[in-house]
């Protein structure tokens, strides 16, 4: 990775910024309730829910398609629990800001639907301190197809090789490197703060 010509960063939500853990929401649900199912939480592996995040079709759509896989009552809940715990992560804001002190720019690619945008919408001053977003429900695709990735670039008159990008999924962070982006998977956020120490970007 090449420090000194970073001027930008970019950084997913879920899993960096946003408290986003399917896994540990199915956990909890099926701690309250024993008859809840089990590893329900693989619905957003399947094509509805990707077709939700690009745009496709509607959160009531999906939930109507995913009940062909589990009770209604059950994704309803999964989808509730998950909204509500879509809250922003204080490791994953500190790092943000270290970046942003450095007078580094800073942009969001995320694939995240219409209607749980509205939810981290309300964090309008976290929003607005970025030079700009990009959402895969706004143009129909998502990560990780190079579209996506090409489509900010595109936008912010970016250059790869002046990116950083930072992700909780490897299969997107392999995706940028391929375009010649550098990346770090996030899976825990210590080990991106060292990353950004050692390649003096914080």
């Amino acid at each position: 990775m090449k420090s000194s010509l970073y001027k930008q960063v970019i950084f997913d939500l879920g899993g960096v910024l946003f408290y986003w853990n399917p896994k540990e929401v199915s956990r909890l649900l099926k701690e309250k309730d024993p008859d809840f199912p089990l590893h329900i939480e693989k619905i957003i592996y399947t094509q509805t829910w990707t077709d939700l995040d690009a745009g496709i079709i509607s959160l009531e759509e999906a939930m109507q398609q995913l009940s062909t896989c589990y009770p209604r009552q059950y994704i309803e809940r999964f989808v509730s629990l998950s909204l509500e715990k879509l809250v922003p992560l204080e490791k994953g804001i500190s790092l943000l800001k270290q970046v942003q002190a450095q007078g580094k720019q800073t942009f969001i690619l995320s694939n995240i639907s219409g209607e749980f945008f509205k939810k981290i919408s309300i964090y309008n001053g976290l929003l607005d301190s970025f030079d700009g977003a990009f959402f895969s429900y706004e143009i129909h695709t998502v990560k990780p197809h190079k579209k996506i990735y090409q489509f900010l670039l595109n936008k912010y008159f970016l250059k790869p090789e002046e990116c950083l990008f930072i992700d909780d999924s490897l299969a997107n962070v392999t995706t940028a490197q391929k375009m010649d982006i550098d990346a770090i998977v996030c899976q825990e956020h210590q080990h991106v703060h060292d990353e950004l120490l050692r390649l003096k970007i914080i």
